[in-house]
């Protein structure tokens, strides 16, 4: 999913506010908090010239800094453990503490198909999307 929000190709956009907007779109809402997706920055022309030949927006050739939005289309269980472990590390507890929240996770993830979970993680994407 690439979407352009803004365009300037006559300003570059400062490193340092790059790192800004990455940082709003990781601390966005997302069900759970999982935010089930990736931000790849690309800034190498000839690569969003690439991404632009099958795609309808020639604005991805045009912009110094294109952020694409990658939803993750299967989570696994993995991905639920390295959250909750994220989560008990952050907050200083126990892993086990939280093990009735990752329950409620894996069963709401393990029931869904692969396109149920791209459709689901594509809307998170959004929420991010809608920060940065």
């Amino acid at each position: 999913m690439a979407l352009c929000r803004k365009k300037n190709s006559e300003q570059k956009v400062n490193d340092a506010d790059v790192k800004t907007i990455l940082e709003a779109i990781n601390l966005s809402a997302s069900a759970a908090g999982l935010q089930p997706y990736r931000v790849v920055v690309v800034e190498n022309p000839e690569v969003r010239r690439q991404l632009a030949e099958g795609g309808f927006n020639p604005q991805v050739t045009e912009t110094w800094h294109l952020l694409v939005f990658a939803a993750i289309e299967n989570l696994s269980t993995a991905h639920v453990d390295d959250y909750i472990q994220r989560m008990a590390d952050t907050r200083g507890i126990a892993v086990e503490a939280l093990g009735d929240f990752r329950k409620i996770l894996v069963a709401n993830l393990t029931g869904r198909t692969t396109e149920e979970h791209f459709i689901w993680a594509s809307k998170q994407a959004y929420i991010g999307w809608g920060q940065g």
